[in-house]
C-alpha cells in the first residue's frame, strides 16, 4: 500500500513530468469525464472542457478546440471509457506523456513530415514547443515550424563555427564535442558528419529520450536542474551551451559555469550564449533596466529556472568579474548568436592550474 508519504513523492513527480511535456502559456484542453479536478499546470495556462461523448466524434471536437487555439488534450487516466477514448486520440494525435498527474497527455499539433532535407527524423511539434517558444507559429502556422526548426539549427551551426573561426579555431580541430542543453537536437544534428565524439545532455527527459532514438551518431544523457553533469573530468575539447544561461536563476549561474569548466579538458573551449546590451535595452525597463546598465546580472521569473519561462540578462561587467571565474575570456560577440538573438561568449580553461570551485 503506498504510504501517505509515497503518494506525495508521486504526485510531485507527477507535476513535474507536467512541466516537462508542456511549454509555458499553453492552452490545454480537458476532456471532461467525471468531473475529476485538474493537476496544476503551472502559470499562465488557459483551460477549456470538452465532453467525451459521443466518442466517435471527440476528435472533430478537439479539432475545433485546436482552431481555437488549444494544444494539447488531457485524458483523465481510470474512467469507465479509457480504453476506448485511448484508441481514439492515439489514432489522431501524438501521445506525450501516457500519465502526469493522472492525466494522459496528447499534443494536438500536426505530425512532423515523415522526410526531411537531411534524413534525419523531425521532432514532433510539441518538443519544439517546449525548446523554442513559438506560440504564435505554432497556433497560427504549424505547417512551419518543422521549417523553422531546421533554419534556426543550420544558422545556430554556422554561427558557432564563425565564433570558433573569428578567434582562430576550428570545430574540426576538436575530438569531442558536448552540447549543453541540447533540446530536441535542433544544432547536435548538424554534426553528424563530423570526426569527433559528439554527445548532448538535457534536463527534459522527454527530449532526451527523442534525441537518443532520432539521432544514433551521437550519445544522449540527462543531467538534473543542478550539477553535477554525468561526466568524468576532463571529458571534452569543446563545449557549447546555446540559449541556456538566459534561462537560469542567479544561484545556478556560476555552480553551473564551474560545472562546465569541470568537464572540459585543460586548454578546452566553452561557447555559451548570453542576453547582453542590445537585448537588454530592447527587454528591459525601469528598474531593471537600470540594474543591468549597473552591472547586476537580471533575472525574471527565477521560480521558472530550467524552461523558456525564465529569463537571464548578462551584461559584460558580471561575465568578468563573475561568470567567467578563473576561465580566459577569449573574446564576446554582441549579437553572434543570431539564432537566437544573443551575444556569444567564448571562454577557454587555462592549460595549467585548476578552475575555482
Amino acid at each position: 500500500m503506498t504510504t501517505p508519504a509515497g503518494a506525495g513523492v508521486k504526485a510531485q513527480q507527477a507535476a513535474q513530468a507536467m512541466r516537462f511535456a508542456l511549454p509555458w502559456r499553453t492552452q490545454v484542453v480537458v476532456i471532461d469525464t467525471d468531473g475529476a479536478s485538474l493537476p496544476d499546470l503551472g502559470r499562465a495556462r488557459a483551460l477549456s472542457a470538452v465532453a467525451p461523448d459521443p466518442i466517435d466524434g471527440l476528435v472533430e471536437r478537439l479539432a475545433a478546440a485546436r482552431a481555437d487555439g488549444c494544444e494539447f488534450a488531457l485524458l483523465p487516466r481510470g474512467n469507465a471509457a479509457e480504453e476506448e477514448l485511448l484508441t481514439a486520440l492515439e489514432a489522431a494525435y501524438t501521445p506525450v506523456i501516457p500519465d502526469a498527474a493522472g492525466y494522459a497527455v496528447f499534443s494536438l499539433h500536426p505530425r512532423p513530415p515523415a522526410e526531411s532535407p537531411d534524413g534525419l527524423p523531425l521532432p514532433p511539434a510539441h518538443l519544439i514547443r517546449v525548446t523554442s517558444g513559438c506560440l504564435r507559429q505554432a497556433v497560427n502556422r504549424p505547417e512551419a515550424l518543422h521549417d523553422s526548426y531546421l533554419e534556426a539549427g543550420a544558422q545556430g551551426a554556422a554561427c558557432i563555427t564563425s565564433a570558433l573561426e573569428r578567434f582562430g579555431m576550428a570545430l574540426a580541430d576538436f575530438g569531442s564535442v558536448l552540447d549543453f542543453g541540447c533540446g530536441c537536437g535542433r544544432v547536435i544534428r548538424h554534426w553528424r558528419n563530423l570526426d569527433a565524439t559528439v554527445r548532448g545532455c538535457e534536463y527534459n527527459p522527454l527530449l532526451v529520450d527523442w534525441c537518443a532514438g532520432a539521432l544514433p551518431f551521437a550519445q544522449f544523457e540527462r543531467n538534473a536542474l543542478e550539477p553535477p553533469l554525468p561526466y568524468a573530468d576532463e571529458s571534452f575539447d569543446f563545449l557549447y551551451a546555446i540559449s541556456i544561461f538566459t534561462h537560469l536563476d542567479s544561484g545556478q549561474q556560476v555552480p553551473w559555469m564551474r560545472e562546465l569548466a569541470r568537464v572540459v579538458r585543460p586548454g578546452g573551449v566553452l561557447l555559451v550564449t548570453v542576453g547582453g546590451a542590445s537585448r537588454a535595452e530592447r527587454q528591459l525597463n525601469g528598474e531593471d533596466l537600470a540594474r543591468f546598465r549597473a552591472g547586476e546580472l537580471v533575472v525574471l521569473r527565477a521560480d521558472l529556472a530550467g524552461t523558456n519561462a525564465c529569463a537571464a540578462w548578462h551584461p559584460l561587467t558580471y561575465i568578468e568579474e563573475t561568470l567567467a571565474g578563473d576561465l580566459e575570456l577569449v573574446g564576446v560577440i554582441p549579437d553572434g548568436a543570431q539564432d537566437v538573438r544573443q551575444d556569444q561568449v567564448l571562454l577557454r580553461k587555462p592549460a595549467e592550474g585548476g578552475v575555482r570551485g
